[in-house]
């Protein structure tokens, strides 16, 4: 590619652009390919050159279907959901009342591994976007999510009680109301040494605005406290910066069952020093 050097107009405006490099990873790390981009530099005369068309309200974006009622919002995926059970051959299937049998846990080394985990790995992946809307089951899809690698017929049970699950709670959603109340409270929790293979954690937060749930997450293995602290920070910080005023310091509520039990009970302090040992 050749440049010219010309001058710039006289009744224009320069705009500053900025080469950007990148480089495309192969699946072993070796460099597949080198990527350019020239990015322009924005300035306000640019939003006056191009005709911005308003679309009205929005009414579905990315498989959410947008419901708009007098109260605020109802964010839900009946489609997405619905699609997701026609390709696993589940539309007829019989609706669950909870997303995994209460007490059940999961292991590596359950069931006989798949022959090909693809289909699996595909579901699973899918499953994950309805984590967007659905915290119900926010949990649970972290649990199968922890088998991609190696997935047995005992997992993939589990993935489809999930979708039983939402068969018939296609109608739930996320409702977002309008409030002035913008004040911040967290709940957080951990299902202690859950797991059967490394008897690690499982620790999980929820975060409100007023009544509103506005962020949540479920990970294993980290301090559920301090996750939780760590987002209540960082909205307020959003917050600020928005000029959106708090009435009140955000609050932070922890499950603390688990202390309670290794407390009242001798077993479970030697259980806690043999899983640290």
């Amino acid at each position: 590619m050749t440049w010219h050097l010309v001058p710039s107009p006289a009744h224009g405006k320069v705009i500053g652009c900025k080469w950007v490099y990148n480089l495309k990873l192969k699946a072993g790390s070796s460099i597949d390919r080198y990527k350019a981009c020239l990015v322009a530099k924005a300035h306000p005369f640019i939003w006056s050159s191009f005709a911005i068309k308003d679309l009205g309200p929005l009414h579905y974006f990315l498989g959410i279907k947008v419901h708009h009622s007098a109260s605020g919002l109802h964010l839900s995926q009946h489609k997405y959901i619905t699609n997701s059970l026609a390709r696993t051959s589940m539309t007829d299937s019989k609706p669950f009342h909870s997303p995994m049998a209460s007490g059940y846990s999961l292991s590596l080394h359950d069931g006989t591994p798949l022959e090909d985990g693809t289909a699996y790995r595909s579901v699973v992946g899918a499953l994950q976007y309805c984590t967007l809307i659905r915290p119900d089951i926010s949990f649970t899809m972290n649990k199968v999510d922890q088998f991609m690698h190696s997935p047995s017929d005992v997992h993939w049970q589990a993935v489809k009680h999930i979708l039983h699950y939402l068969k018939g709670t296609s109608h739930y959603g996320l409702s977002i109301q309008a409030t002035p109340d913008y004040n911040l409270t967290c709940f957080t929790n951990v299902n202690y040494a859950s797991s059967l293979d490394d008897h690690q954690s499982t620790s999980s937060y929820f975060v409100f605005m007023g009544s509103n749930i506005i962020s949540w997450y479920s990970t294993k293995q980290k301090l559920a406290v301090a996750n939780g602290a760590t987002k209540l920070s960082w909205i307020g910080s959003l917050f600020r910066e928005l000029n959106i005023a708090t009435n009140s310091i955000p609050y932070l509520y922890f499950g603390n069952i688990s202390a309670n039990y290794m407390i009242a009970n001798p077993i479970f302090q030697w259980s806690n020093k043999a899983h640290r040992d």
